[in-house]
C-alpha cells in the first residue's frame, strides 16, 4: 500500500512539474503549460504561477511548442504570413527596352515606369518632326512672280532642317542607348540578375528568405536573409 501511494504522490509532484516550452516567432521561449489550442488562439499558464491567470497569444505569434512528453507542434509559418502583402517583381528585358526605344523615342522608357523621361524624349521627337517639316517646306519659297517659283534656298530654312534632324537623331539615339542601360539597373536593383548561359542554361541570382534554421532536433524560427544562385538547364 505505502509503494502505490508512493508512486501515486511521485507521478503527482512529475506531473505538476512537468512543463511545456512555447517558442514565439520573435524567437522568445516561455515555460508555460498549455491548456488549448485553438484554431486562432493558444491558452496557457505560466509555470511560476499555475494558479494566476489563464493567458490567451494569437497562434500566428507562436512558432512552435515543446510539450512536456516529447511530442512538438510546428505551427505553419506560410500560413501565417498568407495575409502579409507580397511584391511580385518582372525582369525588364534590355532587348525589348531597345525595340521599344527603336520605334517610338520613349517607348523603351515606358516599358521601364519612367513615364516623365519617355514622355520627354517622344515631345522632343514629335516637335523634331514638325520642325523638319515646316523647315523643309520654307526652303524653297515659292515665287509668284516665276511659273516654276524660286528655286534659291533659303538659308535660315536649311540651317533648321539641319538643326531639327540632329536633335531628331540625337534623341532617338539617347532613348536607345537610355532604355536597356536602365533596364539592366531596375533588374539589378531588384536582385534580378541572370545571365545565359550556352544555349540550355540559365544563371540567375535572386534574393532569398530562410525563416527556420534546424539544429540536430531542434527547429526554431530564425528568419535570415541572403542570395541564391540557380542554375536552370531548359
Amino acid at each position: 500500500m505505502k509503494v502505490v501511494l508512493t508512486i501515486v504522490i511521485f507521478f503527482g509532484v512529475m506531473t505538476s512539474f512537468a512543463q511545456d516550452v512555447m517558442i514565439m516567432r520573435s524567437g522568445k521561449e516561455e515555460n508555460v503549460r498549455v491548456e488549448e489550442v485553438g484554431s486562432e488562439s493558444i491558452k496557457y499558464k505560466k509555470m511560476d504561477n499555475l494558479d494566476g491567470p489563464t493567458y490567451v497569444v494569437p497562434k500566428a505569434d507562436v512558432f512552435m511548442i515543446k510539450y512536456a512528453n516529447g511530442a512538438k507542434d510546428v505551427f505553419n509559418v506560410q500560413a501565417n504570413m498568407s495575409n502579409q502583402p507580397i511584391v511580385m517583381y518582372d525582369k525588364k528585358s534590355p532587348v525589348l527596352a531597345w525595340f521599344f526605344s527603336f520605334l517610338l523615342a520613349g517607348g523603351g522608357q515606358y516599358y521601364n515606369g519612367d513615364y516623365g523621361k519617355g514622355a520627354l524624349m517622344t515631345g522632343v521627337e514629335v516637335a523634331s518632326l514638325i520642325g523638319m517639316v515646316v523647315s523643309a517646306a520654307n526652303m524653297y519659297p515659292y515665287d509668284s512672280y516665276s511659273y516654276y517659283g524660286n528655286r534659291t534656298t533659303s538659308m535660315g530654312a536649311e540651317a533648321a532642317m539641319l538643326a531639327f534632324t540632329a536633335i531628331y537623331f540625337a534623341n532617338s539615339l539617347w532613348s536607345m542607348i537610355d532604355a536597356p542601360v536602365r533596364a539592366g539597373e531596375i533588374n539589378r536593383s531588384r536582385g534580378l540578375m541572370s545571365w545565359d548561359v550556352g544555349k540550355k542554361a540559365n544563371l540567375s541570382l535572386c534574393p532569398d528568405l530562410q525563416l527556420t534554421s534546424t539544429f540536430g532536433q531542434n527547429t526554431t524560427f530564425a528568419p535570415s536573409y541572403g542570395a541564391k544562385l540557380t542554375l536552370k538547364v531548359r
